[in-house]
Order: C-alpha cells, then structure tokens, then sequence
C-alpha cells in the first residue's frame, strides 16, 4: 500500500515537473498588447470631432526642429580617440 502511495506521488510530481515546462509568463509586449488602440478608441469616444479642429498646434518652428534633430543625431555619433604618441628618444 505504502509503495502505491509513493508511485503515485512521484507520478504526481512527475506531471508537475512536465507541465512546469510549458508555462510561460506574459512578457512587458503582451501584457501592454493593444494598449494604444484601447487608448486611441477612447479619445474618439470621448471627442469625436477632433479630426475636425484645424486650429494651430503650439510646438517648434521648422528651422528649430531641424536643429534639434541634427543635434540629436550627433548624439549617437562615436567620437574616435586622438591616439597620441610618446617618443622615448625625443624625437
């Protein structure tokens, strides 16, 4: 009887251990799946004739926005090194 309880114990554990396996959690993408799109629907829903406004939008000019892209784009930029050489004869 003992030894019945003890192979199916150990059946028992066995399964848990294979299932185990197969679970995986919800990464950061999926668990923020179709977050934008709750987010967009529910912007329309609450004021349907945005589309509509032609109103100016407050933000930066032109000429300011295309320095603000070329300075963020230097910031990726690798800056190489100046090697400099020691001389130990002085030459």
């Amino acid at each position: 009887m003992l030894i019945k309880k003890i192979i199916a114990l150990m059946g028992l554990v066995g399964i848990i251990i294979v299932f185990s396996g197969c679970f995986e959690a919800p990464s950061r993408l999926e668990a923020n799946y179709g977050e934008s799109v709750r987010q967009a629907k529910t912007s329309q829903i609450l004021d349907p004739d945005a589309g509509k406004n032609l109103e100016h939008c407050e933000g930066l000019d032109g000429q300011a926005a295309a320095i603000v892209m070329d300075e963020y784009r230097k910031g990726f930029k690798k800056e190489e090194k100046k090697k400099s050489i020691i001389s130990i004869l002085g030459e």
